[in-house]
């Protein structure tokens, strides 16, 4: 997407910024059930309703990275930043990024977002918890290393299922 400034002004340069919004892919079960279930409690997070669980890898790995090395090169030539909203556990399920302690010294503003209660009882809101800068060469580092699952533990996982 690509936010621009609303006050445009013929002959003055836009004012705009290029944001990537990556959610997390599931496994498992058909998503439709969670939004009906949401469509008829009028928003109310629950757990969810049948079994699924976060893909991350292929949400970052697939999905995000290829954006980013694609569209962040220009806009680096262009002095331009790259915004990424991803929500919280998507972004902590990276591998470690070395974070620019200055958005100047950033190709990429990482916008991590989160539901937070509404405290009158309404509706969850999706909220900006934390902004992250990183370069891209840091964000490539993070989004392939992830955090590596033991040996045995992915193992343990085949051989439960074997045996289902």
């Amino acid at each position: 997407m690509i936010l621009v400034k609303s006050n445009v002004t013929p002959g003055r340069r836009l004012d705009w910024v290029a944001v990537e919004v990556q959610a997390v892919y599931f496994s498992g079960n058909n998503m439709g059930i969670e939004f009906d279930h949401l469509r008829r409690t009028q928003g109310k997070l629950s757990m969810a309703r049948v079994k699924r669980r976060p893909d991350y890898r292929s949400s970052g790995v697939k999905r995000l990275m290829p954006q980013l090395q694609t569209k962040v090169p220009t806009l680096r030539r262009w002095g331009k930043k790259m915004a990424v909203i991803v929500d919280t556990p998507f972004f902590y399920s990276m591998g470690s990024m070395i974070p620019e302690d200055h958005v100047s010294n950033a190709d990429i503003v990482w916008f991590l977002v989160d539901f937070v209660e509404d405290p009158a009882g309404g509706p969850y809101r999706l909220e900006v918890i934390e902004e992250f800068y990183t370069t891209l060469e840091s964000a490539t580092l993070g989004l392939t290393g992830g955090v590596p699952l033991a040996q045995t533990a992915f193992e343990d996982r085949i051989l439960a299922k074997v045996q289902k």
